[in-house]
């Protein structure tokens, strides 16, 4: 698993717990595969996903009906009438983020400590924070990418944070089949978040090609050979 991919917390009986249960007993085990690929999500698009029943049903491959149950009627999900979340997937983003703020601020502290401390430099190249941040530079900007995609929705920091953790030649890559990856979806709502495209990585989703049809002949220029019978005509005896 990449350093990079977001992880979360599974309880391992959490198949047991009533609200799964009667989840299970209304749609079998189909309804816990889309409740925990909607949790999924949710962390991919940072805890909050608008009512967007058709969308996430395209995702899923499942119906409008199932997705509005799963997502209503066995209190697994807090809602509005915009959006749903929920608490506990809310609660580790932060926790997350709050543990990575504090990583962040113990490297400036020690930083900033040798920055102040008076030492002997050398003419060696010494593999200094800022010598990495020059070397790590990233070929395309994230703006390219904001501005290439269609649907800005959804966390644009997290959407960040995951471009520039990309190779450079997956940001190539995603640059130059973006057009032909829009024009695949024949609807703009079933457009994923920009978020949730470089989570599932769908620049390696295989091309949709269209087969032609095939056109249909006139059917007054049809051959009917019972044009040319002559009526009432009998083969000599």
């Amino acid at each position: 698993m990449s350093k990079s991919t977001l992880y979360f917390r599974h309880d391992c009986n959490a198949r047991a717990d009533r609200k799964m249960v009667r989840l299970a007993i209304q749609h079998g085990l189909a309804g816990i595969g889309i409740y925990w690929c909607i949790v999924e999500m949710l962390y991919e698009e940072g805890g909050y996903i608008p009512l967007e029943y058709e969308r996430i049903a395209f995702e899923l491959r499942s119906n409008n009906e199932t997705i509005k149950s799963v997502i209503h009627d066995f209190d697994l999900f807090d809602y509005d009438t915009n959006q749903f979340w929920s608490k506990r997937v809310i609660d580790e983003l932060n926790a997350r983020c709050e543990k990575s703020d504090k990583a962040r601020q113990a490297i400036e502290t020690r930083w900033s400590y040798e920055r102040n401390t008076p030492v002997i430099h050398s003419n060696t190249k010494r593999n200094t924070k800022e010598n990495r941040i020059e070397e790590n530079r990233i070929n395309i900007s994230f703006d390219v990418f904001w501005d290439a995609y269609q649907r800005k929705q959804g966390s644009k920091r997290d959407c960040e944070k995951r471009w520039v953790k990309l190779s450079d030649k997956d940001r190539q890559r995603i640059i130059d089949t973006l057009p032909s990856f829009f024009k695949s979806i024949s609807d703009p709502k079933y457009y994923p978040y920009p978020t949730t495209y470089l989570n599932q990585r769908r620049w390696e989703d295989e091309p949709i090609i269209s087969t032609p049809s095939i056109p249909q002949p006139d059917p007054a220029m049809i051959f009917d050979p019972k044009s040319y019978l002559i009526p009432n005509w009998q083969p000599p005896k």
